[in-house]
């Protein structure tokens, strides 16, 4: 979730937040990656589970928080152009038969097993700020589908994260016309993903030993 702190470091005021927004505060604020974003992809890759590829075949992978019928949509247009297969981390067994495609229950998928299936995929199309986050670590190709414009609470951490890596291209609002994506340009994400994790650390690790940190 959103959050920040606040502390002294070097005799200055920061506030520590995880997401880009036009700020309120007048203090010094820095910016600091999720958690998520400050381990590697061997990390996430030694903790998944063992999940047989072949049973699955050649995947588009649906993640999706709540309930919108475009997200299903656009996975279904994209997977019949691609020849892919769709697999849905469904709330019930009413999606299966609702978007005809290979749904698994989502009780049934822990972190390793979601690791796992988003890792085999060949596509992730997701309205989830982590499952975007790990697409971009595991450099999985990948949509973020958003409904309304960057200012709406939920958009704010998916804009802000994308625009850090230079892949706004990404962005597909609910209720577009459909249009195939190309594949992810992944070019230089390492190297700003390295950045931003060796700034990250830096700050944290000043504000940590610094006694003058409260939080707000």
């Amino acid at each position: 979730g959103e959050g920040s702190s606040s502390g002294g470091v070097n005799g200055d005021l920061y506030i520590v937040v995880h997401i880009k927004r036009h700020s309120i505060y007048t203090r010094k604020a820095e910016h600091v990656l999720d958690p998520v974003l400050m381990k590697s992809d061997k990390f996430w890759i030694q903790n998944m589970a063992k999940i047989k590829q072949t049973r699955l075949g050649h995947y588009l992978f649906v993640y999706q928080l709540g309930t919108d019928n475009y997200i299903p949509y656009y996975a279904q247009k994209f997977a019949k152009e691609n020849h892919l297969r769709v697999v849905f981390v469904a709330d019930n067994f009413l999606t299966i038969i609702k978007y005809n495609c290979f749904a698994i229950n989502k009780s049934s998928v822990g972190p390793s097993e979601f690791l796992a299936l988003l890792n085999g995929a060949s596509f992730v199309c997701t309205n989830s700020f982590h499952a975007t986050a790990l697409s971009i670590i595991l450099k999985k190709d990948f949509c973020s589908i958003v409904k309304g414009n960057e200012n709406y609470r939920w958009n704010t951490r998916i804009y802000s994260l994308l625009r850090d890596f230079g892949l706004e291209d990404r962005i597909i609002h609910v209720g577009d016309q459909y249009v195939a994506l190309p594949p992810c340009n992944f070019f230089d994400c390492e190297k700003r993903l390295e950045k931003y994790r060796k700034n990250s650390e830096a700050f944290l690790k000043e504000a940590i030993f610094d006694d003058k940190v409260e939080t707000l």
